[in-house]
């Protein structure tokens, strides 16, 4: 598991960033060296929070940024559940933080694999989807 940080001010985030220019340098370089086989293999072996266990990442190779890199973010799938890498890191910090007598637990979304995935963690989910105006409601 990654350690979470909990950050309360922007002062507390430049420091922060500050104080870990090395790692994201390291993480920089370590992202060049396991992306230059992808053309390849288009997996990654490593380890879904989401799941609990070690998984081959498939990697959506139609989503490169400009100069042919790759936005890990987005492309970095999880074969079992379909989270990309932003997915996983917010059920990641979200279950992290959790605390079972906050109440009800409020997401920005309902119609999605996240929201399914939130309410079988939470048993007070609360979530809301916005949809284009031109769509009718109910």
């Amino acid at each position: 598991m990654v350690d979470m940080k909990w950050l309360a001010s922007l002062n507390e985030y430049k420091g922060y960033m500050q104080r870990s220019e090395t790692l994201r340098l390291y993480k920089l370089r370590l992202v060049d060296l396991l992306t230059r086989n992808w053309q390849r293999s288009k997996h990654l072996p490593g380890y879904s929070v989401t799941v609990g266990h070690m998984v081959d990442f498939t990697i959506d190779t139609k989503l490169t940024l400009p100069g042919g890199g790759y936005n890990l973010r987005e492309t970095v799938n999880c074969p079992e559940t379909g989270f990309n890498m932003r997915m996983r890191a917010a059920i990641h910090a979200i279950t992290a933080f959790e605390q079972s007598d906050t109440g009800p637990v409020y997401i920005c979304e309902q119609k999605t694999p996240m929201y399914r995935y939130f309410k079988n963690y939470f048993e007070d989910l609360v979530g809301s989807e916005y949809l284009d105006s031109g769509l009718p409601l109910g």
